[in-house]
């Protein structure tokens, strides 16, 4: 398989804007979500899921990841219907290699989300996108993980500092970002996915494909830490934050009503 060529880098923080009726106009964009804020829209967010995404919820043994799924499988919708012009309701999502959302070919638009904590994180993007959220959590055994998933020189960054959690859910997020992108998933061998910054070659076979890959880490929220993975990152995604008031707006511009 030929090779791949992966670059990673970290971005200023983002200048994270309100959600505007006619805003969606790029081709790559990142949305977040606090979920504390969105409690009393549970109820249109999910009347907007499938029999299946209803099902899948309510498998979830506590309530609090219930409504981080809901929220963020309701949120996606309602974007992507203002992408497409679908009802967000109407909106078919598959599911593809390693549970990634997939998207009818046919609208053009590449889709993923990753949720930890109080956060979503969704990515919509004219290309193959990925993206990854977690919460940094000190009492997070990550030493257990060091020498299964990150190479000798990885685990020589992460280490190399006083509190190396912050390090560590840097890298991590990174190779999830890149893997969900190409949908293969960390596989075997995650310390054989490049995240360190700079340029790197890989194998095609540890990252699922070939080609050039982009991964970007930036700032979600206080200890959180986030990642982007695209095949093009040339252009600097916008950043946007969902709220209640935007859902509002949002639907109000696409001609859905609601009341939340």
């Amino acid at each position: 398989m030929p090779a791949a060529f992966v670059s990673c880098a970290s971005w200023l923080p983002p200048d994270w804007q309100p959600i505007r009726p006619g805003s969606l106009a790029g081709p790559l964009a990142v949305f977040r979500v606090f979920l504390p804020d969105h409690t009393t829209c549970l109820p249109r967010l999910r009347s907007w899921l499938s029999p299946d995404e209803l099902d899948r919820a309510s498998r979830y043994r506590q309530a609090a990841d219930q409504h981080r799924f809901s929220c963020a499988r309701g949120w996606l919708r309602l974007l992507v219907s203002a992408y497409t012009g679908q009802q967000p309701g109407q909106v078919r999502i598959t599911i593809g290699p390693n549970q990634k959302p997939e998207l009818d070919p046919a609208t053009g638009w590449h889709v993923n989300v990753s949720h930890a904590g109080s956060w979503v994180l969704i990515g919509i993007a004219r290309r193959p996108i990925g993206v990854d959220v977690e919460e940094i959590r000190p009492d997070f055994p990550a030493a257990d993980l060091l020498p299964s998933t990150f190479s000798p020189s990885e685990q020589q960054y992460i280490t190399s500092v006083t509190e190396p959690q912050r390090r560590f859910y840097q890298l991590w997020t990174r190779k999830e970002a890149l893997v969900k992108a190409t949908g293969q998933g960390l596989g075997n061998d995650p310390a054989a996915i490049p995240c360190l910054d700079g340029q790197h070659r890989a194998s095609a076979s540890a990252i699922g494909q070939p080609g050039y890959w982009a991964v970007r880490s930036f700032d979600l929220a206080g200890s959180y830490s986030a990642a982007v993975a695209s095949n093009d990152l040339s252009d600097r995604p916008e950043f946007y934050t969902l709220t209640p008031d935007s859902l509002y707006r949002l639907a109000s511009a696409t001609q859905y009503t609601l009341s939340c």
